[in-house]
């Protein structure tokens, strides 16, 4: 969202309304900026009783708009939505296309971040509409890139890439740096899943220099991220760590309080990339401290997500049961369809190296009715999953039943749901062949396994994570047969 702006200025010929409620505005303002969250909140309902009592619509739009920015920033999606909404009401019926399509912007972000990309986009839509009939340039560029944003959250990054070009370049030729940077950090990270490691960290590194440029620390900190992890993706983790440092130090300079989280958060992910595990866990504590510091629940629940992901990684299934259990709730309140489903997915995971395979198939169960209803393209994993449960209970013919159900129902395009079903199947003829036919199985189980390498080289999905796990423990299998794999 963008930050609400007012005159700068209190004339002397007003009321005493009037005037309170100008400068308490503006001192509002500038405590969100600081994340001054006690403040802010104190300040809430005698700024809003001012609006009734001052009856200036304009300040009443500027009033409500600061407190949705607020409330943007700290997660509190649904109070952010309403005063949005409030805001809209009132610039339609006196404001410019300019505000409109601000607003309609933000209200599309709203959607956005809630997990509605059909709502999200039919609001950016509308105000690229507004912008394009007065020309706006700058705003065409914002709805643009907000377009773009919408597309890499949900997984579809190649259509993002001539949005997110089409507004770098307008910031570029309007000579807004700050936008330019914070676009181009997230071209980065676009150009990091189409698999442009290289290109990533060149677009990350000009980004950077934009942000140093003007200089502006809240900018820096944000792009400095972007090049954190395009460097921890190219496993430069001396230079990743280094970048993520100076971010956490802008951070805390611009009093960026979320984004801090957000840091840290990333410097936990280099740490557990380099297999520092507890100090991985340490970095995402500070993070949810952070976070619940300021009453961002939805930091507060990745960072809290993030160390279950270790301990997922470190195959400490007991500690995940207990954690998963604690954040479910949290986790459904988000609304993010990414999130939910590899949660439903490890839980399941969980319950199955934990031997609770009654459990595990009813979870299973919940992630194959979600992927429907989200993920139609990954049609066919949880049928590979259900085989493997079987797997696990030494039940190959109903493993081979399920089996074939997913051969027939994956979907070709879908690297996810085609690595499952050939790491399973490759598990499935070892547990399938007795000792005195795996040597005639020994191509086969080579083959499978060969075909699960392809699919996953260019897997970088949300499922990414659990399907390391099962590769691990069919690689384990494997290695007492001999097999050369490379």
């Amino acid at each position: 969202m963008t930050e609400p702006t007012t005159k700068s200025t209190v004339p002397d010929d007003i009321s005493p309304a009037k005037k309170r409620l100008l400068e308490l505005g503006k001192q509002v303002k500038q405590w969100v900026a600081e994340d001054r969250h006690e403040e802010i909140l104190a300040a809430h309902d005698e700024l809003i009783a001012l609006t009734e009592e001052v009856g200036d619509e304009h300040l009443t739009t500027f009033v409500l708009y600061t407190y949705s920015f607020y409330y943007w920033r700290v997660g509190r999606f649904d109070d952010a939505f309403r005063y949005l909404q409030k805001s809209l009401a009132i610039v339609r019926r006196s404001g410019s296309p300019r505000q409109i399509g601000a607003l309609l912007n933000n209200i599309g972000n709203i959607f956005r971040v809630r997990g509605y990309p059909t709502e999200a986009r039919e609001n950016y839509d509308q105000a690229l509409t507004e912008f394009r009939a007065i020309d706006d340039k700058e705003g065409i560029a914002n709805s643009l890139g907000n377009i773009a944003v919408m597309y890499i959250e949900s997984r579809r990054h190649a259509e993002a890439e001539p949005y997110l070009l089409e507004a770098i370049q307008i910031f570029h030729d309007l000579g807004d740096q700050k936008s330019e940077a914070n676009f181009l950090g997230d071209y980065a990270k676009v150009q990091f899943v189409l698999n442009q490691p290289e290109q990533s960290i060149a677009t990350a590194e000009r980004a950077v220099a934009l942000a140093e440029a003007i200089p502006d620390n809240h900018t820096l900190g944000t792009v400095l991220n972007s090049l954190g992890l395009s460097l921890i993706a190219a496993k430069r983790f001396d230079e990743a760590f280094s970048a993520l440092q100076r971010a956490l130090e802008a951070n805390r300079i611009a009093h960026n309080q979320r984004f801090e989280g957000v840091t840290l958060s990333n410097l936990g992910f280099a740490a557990s990339e380099m297999g520092n595990f507890d100090r991985a866990i340490e970095y995402f504590n500070d993070a949810v401290e952070i976070h619940r510091r300021i009453s961002d629940v939805k930091g507060t629940t990745l960072a809290r997500w993030s160390i279950i992901n270790v301990y997922f990684n470190q195959h400490n299934w007991e500690k995940c049961n207990q954690l998963i259990a604690d954040i479910a709730d949290d986790i459904r309140d988000l609304n993010n369809s990414d999130l939910e489903i590899i949660a439903f997915l490890k839980k399941a995971e969980v319950h199955r190296r934990l031997g609770d395979f009654v459990e595990a198939f009813a979870t299973a169960e919940l992630v194959e009715g979600f992927s429907q209803a989200h993920f139609p393209e990954l049609k066919g994993l949880t049928q590979s999953y259900f085989a493997l449960i079987e797997l696990d209970q030494n039940r190959i013919e109903q493993a081979a039943t399920w089996l074939l159900q997913a051969k027939s129902l994956t979907d070709q395009n879908s690297t996810e749901a085609i690595t499952m079903y050939w790491l399973v199947q490759t598990r499935f003829l070892i547990d399938s062949s007795s000792m005195n036919r795996i040597d005639e199985q020994l191509s086969n189980i080579k083959q499978a396994y060969r075909q699960s390498i392809i699919s996953d080289d260019i897997t970088t999905g949300v499922l990414e994570s659990v399907l390391k796990v099962i590769r691990e423990d069919v690689i384990e299998r494997i290695n007492p047969l001999k097999i050369e794999l490379s």
